[in-house]
């Protein structure tokens, strides 16, 4: 199998002496394994969500790590192989795609990483690098990795060059928590249109709205063999739309298609969101000004992890 190589070069005071310190190297290596996993589910499926994970999928969103050495003070590199896409997706690349935005073949976990990496960064809002799942992984470096005596994080190798790195800091991370504040909440929907065609390496679908816009959307359901008599036919699928921080639609989780009913042309539209996500750093503001926890009760929602509060909390000193 052809497998390239990639560096991660680890800068900070956890690299000491003939080594680095065994919680840092955990945490990079845990933290870097579960956002390369997430940036290929989103690069093939616009999904970070686990769903249906096809086995394919898994073994082009894993990495091998090979080597570490110490290169200078407070620097070490990482050492690992990956797997080009044209080796562990044939499934996908042997089928016709929905759309002409995937990854290419000669691309790795490592590659479609940094470019979600560069899109946080520069802060689009728009990106289909990241959904808001990914961008909660990504905040975590913060806690994680850099809350352990890392600094950086540069990578480079295959389509990444060595004079023009990936750099991962807190810059990085606080990005993410901005863009991910920003995200409407996925809200349950109904969406009518004309199936256009199922991938079914990915579970991946077009709808067709009457307007010919494309709707991208990601079965959910258990009976897939159904849904082929359903291609180039109008249907109704329900389930949760998830949006880009922009606020415009990324993709319909669907767990229901069936054959449109007369009614269901009152759908035929994109979803939009229905609220926009709470931005605890505002909250957090004014509770500070009231003095209290009292003006912020209720507020917060149950899905923010203790670490994505306290984060906000951060913010505040």
């Amino acid at each position: 199998m052809k497998m390239v190589e990639h560096k991660v070069v680890v800068h900070g005071p956890a690299v000491r002496g003939a080594g680095v310190m065994p919680s840092a190297a955990g945490a990079v290596l845990s933290s870097l394994e579960r956002s390369l996993r997430g940036t290929v589910d989103v690069a093939f499926r616009r999904s970070s969500s686990a769903g249906r994970r096809m086995k394919w999928l898994r073994r082009a969103g894993e990495v091998e790590f090979a080597d570490a050495e110490r290169t200078g003070k407070n620097e070490m590199v990482l050492y690992f192989k990956a797997s080009t896409f044209d080796e562990v997706a044939t499934e996908y690349y042997s089928e016709p795609t929905l759309f002409d935005d995937g990854p290419a073949k000669s691309d790795t976990a490592f590659d479609v990483f940094s470019d979600a990496v560069a899109d946080v960064l520069a802060g689009r809002a728009d990106s289909d690098k990241y959904d808001v799942g990914l961008l909660k992984r990504f905040h975590r470096f913060n806690t994680s990795v850099f809350d352990e005596g890392v600094d950086e994080l540069v990578v480079w190798g295959n389509r990444i060059p060595k004079s023009d790195p990936t750099h991962l800091s807190r810059r990085f991370a606080d990005g993410a928590r901005d863009l991910y504040v920003r995200t409407p909440e996925p809200s349950r929907v109904r969406i009518a249109g004309r199936l256009d065609m199922i991938e079914a390496s990915t579970m991946a679908f077009a709808l067709v709205l009457p307007g010919n816009e494309k709707v991208r959307g990601v079965w959910k359901g258990n009976d897939f063999e159904t849904l082929r008599a359903l291609v180039n036919s109008d249907v109704a699928a329900s389930g949760l739309a998830v949006f880009r921080p922009s606020g415009v639609l990324l993709r319909i989780d669907a767990d229901a298609l069936a054959p449109q009913r007369d009614g269901d042309r009152f759908f035929a539209t994109v979803p939009v969101p229905t609220g926009a996500k709470l931005d605890l750093k505002a909250v957090l503001r004014e509770q500070h000004s009231r003095g209290g926890m009292g003006a912020i009760g209720g507020m917060i929602p149950a899905e923010e992890s203790d670490d994505e509060f306290l984060a906000a909390v951060a913010e505040m000193d």
